[in-house]
């Protein structure tokens, strides 16, 4: 190896150039990162049939036809000892899996059978797009092409790796989009993201890191106070809007659906945050202006039929939402607006 990486658990090696083989399946991948790890630093290795089948938790049909594949293709042969019923099968590689690029996997990894054998194979190949650097950033797409699987199959996969703590991913992003995601294997954890601390005073070599780091800390716990300890006048109004909206009423109505539960906790800080604030933004709506004031009285008169009626509109929009709180503003608004537009087209 080039980097030399301390593992103190029984490991072994993978070939990239076979998990890339497109004549093989995805269960015969799986098996052969298995018996990869299981063979350590040598070339070959001897478990028991009913041993691989419990650890790889398939039938011995599945097993045989993905050795069938194995055999055929020329990656391992079998070489039989003992005698009668004693009689044990070695599966021998046909070359040393150093050659070309590889990959690092752990056998407690691949010896967990609650781990499916199409897991496995993911996670042999992230070993070698990884190697010694246990950080692999390849796309989904790139993935499930090389294993040859469906793309619902991987996304159920990777949830299966990550439940177990197989494998680790953070995404990044470029201007507020997702770009791409690392993938940290055999225990390898992300960097924890930097501080970084905004300072507009002019910048000298004694204040430049002390002060920042000062500035940051106090605003950090200025925050923290106001999440934590909301004051008694906000407390109230609080209780005014949930007796106004009947909001436990609203929680058992959407107690099932956790989308709508996510809007109704957003619409309910909505309301709060309209009638205590201090400064209030206006509204646009419909070619006219509504300023801070008719903004905090209509937020005033909400009701439960208002908060169904805009929670029902949000859920039925295909098109994604980037600010949802802004959307629900406007929203509630609205609903307010429609149904007083109703009454007064009644009256007339």
């Amino acid at each position: 190896m080039k980097n030399k990486v301390e593992i103190k658990e029984q490991y072994g090696i993978v070939n990239k150039k076979i998990i890339n083989n497109k004549n093989l399946s995805i269960n015969a991948k799986g098996l052969y990162v298995y018996l990869c790890a299981r063979s350590g630093n040598k070339k070959e290795c001897n478990p028991k049939v009913t041993t691989i089948c419990n650890d790889l938790g398939v039938t011995e049909a599945t097993f045989h036809k993905a050795k069938n594949e194995l055999v055929e293709n020329r990656i391992i042969y079998i070489k039989k000892d003992g005698e009668a019923l004693k009689k044990r099968n070695r599966y021998v590689f046909t070359e040393r899996q150093e050659n070309g690029t590889y990959g690092i996997v752990y056998l407690k990894v691949l010896t967990n059978n609650k781990i499916s054998l199409k897991c496995k194979a993911i996670y042999g190949l992230l070993s070698c797009l990884a190697g010694t650097r246990f950080v692999a950033y390849p796309t989904a797409k790139a993935i499930y092409l090389t294993l040859g699987i469906c793309r619902n199959t991987y996304f159920n996969c990777m949830k299966q790796l990550k439940e177990y703590d197989c494998i680790m991913t953070k995404q990044l992003h470029i201007n507020g989009r997702y770009a791409y995601c690392n993938f940290y294997i055999n225990d390898k954890k992300p960097n924890k993201p930097k501080e970084r601390y905004i300072f507009k005073a002019k910048k000298t070599r004694k204040n430049k890191g002390i002060l920042a780091s000062i500035l940051h800390r106090e605003m950090a716990k200025k925050q923290a106070e106001i999440q934590e300890i909301p004051t008694p006048e906000y407390k109230n109004y609080q209780e005014i809007v949930s007796s106004n909206i009947e909001y436990e009423a609203l929680k058992g109505l959407y107690g099932g659906n956790e989308k709508a539960m996510y809007l109704l906790e957003n619409a309910f800080s909505v309301i709060v945050s309209n009638i205590y604030s201090k400064k209030i933004k206006d509204i646009q709506y419909k070619g006219n202006i509504f300023y801070s004031g008719v903004v905090k009285s209509i937020f005033n008169k909400l009701n439960y039929d208002n908060v169904k009626y805009a929670i029902d509109c949000v859920l039925k929009v295909d098109t994604k939402i980037k600010n949802i709180r802004s959307y629900l503003r406007v929203a509630l608004f609205g609903s307010y607006y429609e149904t007083e537009e109703k009454q007064y087209l009644k009256m007339r």
